[in-house]
């Protein structure tokens, strides 16, 4: 117990480490995944998402609230997996500890829920050059052609031309309000 308290306290490097073993629970991986079958199926998966923007939705329900009331200018959005535990911590990893053990885990659990329809691009989330200096990298841009190389789909680049607060601490109205 002791050992499992000191893992989730400071411990996550060992879990950032271990190839073989699962990134969530440490226990032997399956053949070739970052996770064994316990944790995959543990995962927060996104069983009813919103057609267009991902969100949870009641069950037979396509849009969400949000979507009905205002619609945004995307027509469809693919998220497999809730932004909750584990999922948030390896996002975490990733974007603010540079893990690539972290960034391969996360496409590799994209993979698993492809697009229902053929893609013709990925864009990746551009970042402001003062966000890119202090992390070092673009992850969205990372994973982008991760994913592309994977899908057998072109990433296409955008440039972020407007000045704007970090949206790390903006609920969806604000977030809106600033792009």
């Amino acid at each position: 117990m002791a050992f499992k308290v000191w893992l989730q306290r400071g411990g996550q490097w060992i879990k950032q480490a271990m190839p073989g073993y699962c990134a969530f629970c440490l226990a032997p991986a399956s053949a070739g995944r970052g996770w064994c079958a316990t944790c995959l199926g543990e995962l927060p998966w996104n069983l009813q998402p919103c057609r267009q923007c991902a969100d949870p939705v009641a069950h037979g329900d396509s849009l969400c609230g949000h979507c009905l009331i205002d619609p945004s200018a995307f027509s469809t959005t693919q998220a497999g997996l809730l932004y909750q535990e584990p999922i948030k911590q390896l996002v975490h990893d990733f974007k603010f500890q540079a893990s690539p053990r972290s960034g391969t885990l996360l496409a590799e659990l994209m993979l698993l829920t492809p697009p229902a329809t053929q893609v013709d691009a990925l864009l990746s989330v551009p970042m402001t050059a003062t966000h890119a200096r202090a992390r070092g990298f673009n992850q969205s841009y990372w994973l982008a052609e991760s994913l592309s190389s994977q899908l057998g789909v072109p990433v296409v680049s955008a440039r972020w031309i407007k000045d704007s607060p970090s949206q790390r601490t903006l609920n969806r109205r604000y977030r809106r309000m600033s792009s």
